[in-house]
């Protein structure tokens, strides 16, 4: 078994007809995009829309809005983006896989299907987030040397923390794991493929950066593209990372 617990089912990497003759890496995400552009438009603005609470939760927190609504919204947020996240992790597998035949009953079947295992790993996520961000916030606002570490540190574990619930969403969407290999799994892995993680990185920091320079020129990105575009690229690097390590081959 070595690090890793495998998934309980074989998993094919692909199972649609002529598997051989379908593009890889690169060019399979640039075929899937020309395919599936569409799709994906429509289902970042469906994702976007159940993480909408988690926008009102962020900046309920960051107000004078009374704790106890604060933390409604906080466990709301994670209610709707954890089974969510799920279910955009099932699409992404189908689409790579070359299944996704009919991506919307694949996305609102997952969402339910996967609804108690996507809202506990969301609120716990989301409850997290919450914490680092409201550190975040007191260090930023109490300069010296001191803060300015702990600030970097709460960085760093946002980013940590966004990294390993991609991994996460995509073996609970695809893999059939107990709750605790799948967070186990999720953190080895995020830390035994450094060239993978690193791309991913990139990848988060770049757009999130970018529509952030460009603002508000950009909000209109974020409904459209931007979710679809991180699921597509991260959950390929995770995707082709799980079937090496954690999802048993098909016989």
């Amino acid at each position: 078994m070595g690090f890793f617990q495998l998934g309980d089912h074989p998993v094919a990497e692909s199972r649609a007809e002529g598997p051989q003759d379908r593009a890889t890496g690169r060019k399979l995400l640039l075929q899937i995009l020309s395919e599936r552009g569409w799709d994906l438009a429509v289902f970042n603005f469906i994702y976007f829309l159940f993480c909408a609470p988690m926008l009102w939760a962020l900046w309920s927190f960051l107000t004078e809005v009374p704790l106890l609504i604060s933390a409604g919204m906080l466990i709301l947020s994670g209610l709707l983006a954890g089974p969510a996240s799920v279910a955009m992790a099932k699409l992404v597998a189908s689409l790579l896989r070359g299944t996704a035949y009919d991506p919307y009953r694949i996305f609102f079947s997952a969402f339910r299907e996967n609804w108690r295992r996507g809202a506990l790993a969301g609120v716990a996520a989301h409850a997290v987030a919450a914490v680092l961000l409201v550190s975040a916030v007191f260090y930023l606002f109490n300069p010296g040397a001191v803060s300015a570490v702990l600030l970097t540190f709460c960085g760093l574990l946002t980013l940590a923390l966004v990294l390993v619930m991609f991994y996460v969403y995509m073996m609970l969407a695809n893999i059939q794991l107990p709750t605790s290999a799948t967070l186990r799994n999720a953190v080895l892995l995020l830390l035994l493929m450094p060239a993978r993680t690193g791309c991913m990185v990139l990848l988060l920091l770049g757009a999130t950066i970018a529509c952030l320079i460009a603002m508000p020129y950009t909000l209109f990105l974020v409904p459209i593209v931007y979710f679809s575009f991180l699921w597509l690229f991260c959950g390929y690097l995770c995707w082709q990372t799980i079937l090496g390590h954690v999802a048993k081959p098909e016989e």
